[in-house]
């Protein structure tokens, strides 16, 4: 069997292909992708594009939210902006018995509007070990890691639809929150909040299991974006932690950090690292 890069040329020549389309949300912008898949989720974007049949809006609407939540986890606002608003354009042509049938929810509960993204908080007692998001967007529909489907918000819950999140069960709607049972342990997703106006600043490794292997300082800045090195993104705050977005082979692939006292520590099962905060 083929390795799915050999055929990758394929895949491009259909994103070629799109173009001529006259129907923008099967325009693919697959410029931000690498030639050869690197990992699970753009291996998972090859796999739907080479099977996307022209003309099929509905599928074409699926694999604008995955690209925007793929260019979106790297941190490229503006890909993943024009993945989301080609999406968006199927809804805009459906015909009105469609959207009848398929009604956005009302994406309000008691305890405000749900629209938004939401990092996990905690799980039970502990904190969140995972920087996967839930986006509820305004037109009804939910992403989560490379799965999406439709949501409603009723009642002061959410219940979510399709593959992923349709498991879960309903999540109830607190102020900021959602918060999911899971095995008697409530999972709390919270959306990510101004960051403290002490975080920005330069802050270099000063402990880490087996020493510190660089001197490179990570640098938060205070318009919501960071740097190490040459390699760079967004950020946001859930409760105590940093959440960072870009490449996985940097601070973003390193998981959430703890904000301690004027330090960032990262957490892993070989142990944690802690990078003070420069004077």
């Amino acid at each position: 069997m083929l390795s799915h890069w050999r055929w990758f040329p394929a895949v491009l020549l259909l994103a070629t292909l799109a173009f001529t389309q006259t129907n923008p949300v099967e325009n693919f912008d697959l410029t931000g992708l690498p030639a050869k898949a690197t990992n699970f989720a753009e291996q998972h974007l090859m796999n739907m594009i080479e099977r996307h049949k022209p003309g099929d809006t509905e599928d074409a609407t699926v694999i604008q939210q995955q690209l925007a939540q793929y260019y979106r986890q790297k941190g490229d606002t503006a890909r993943a902006r024009v993945a989301d608003e080609r999406a968006h354009l199927a809804g805009g042509a459906a015909s009105s018995e469609a959207a009848a049938q398929n009604p956005s929810p009302q994406p309000t509960g008691e305890g405000g509007p749900v629209v938004g993204e939401y990092a996990c908080r905690s799980m039970g007692s502990r904190p969140c070990d995972t920087q996967t998001t839930i986006t509820l967007r305004a037109d009804g529909t939910w992403g989560w890691r490379y799965f999406s489907g439709r949501y409603e918000a009723l009642s002061g819950q959410v219940t979510f639809q399709g593959v992923g999140l349709g498991s879960w069960g309903a999540a109830e709607i607190g102020p900021g929150t959602l918060t999911f049972t899971s095995g008697g342990q409530k999972v709390i997703f919270e959306r990510p909040g101004s960051a403290p106006s002490s975080l920005p600043g330069s802050y270099r490794c000063a402990i880490a299991p087996g020493g510190c292997q660089t001197r490179m300082a990570i640098k938060i800045r205070s318009d919501g974006t960071w740097s190490w090195g040459a390699q760079g993104g967004s950020y946001s705050t859930v409760g105590n932690q940093v959440k960072f977005r870009g490449l996985s082979s940097g601070p973003a692939g390193w998981g959430l950090a703890d904000i301690g006292p004027e330090a960032l520590i990262f957490r892993t099962s070989h142990g944690a690292s802690e990078w003070k905060k420069q004077r």
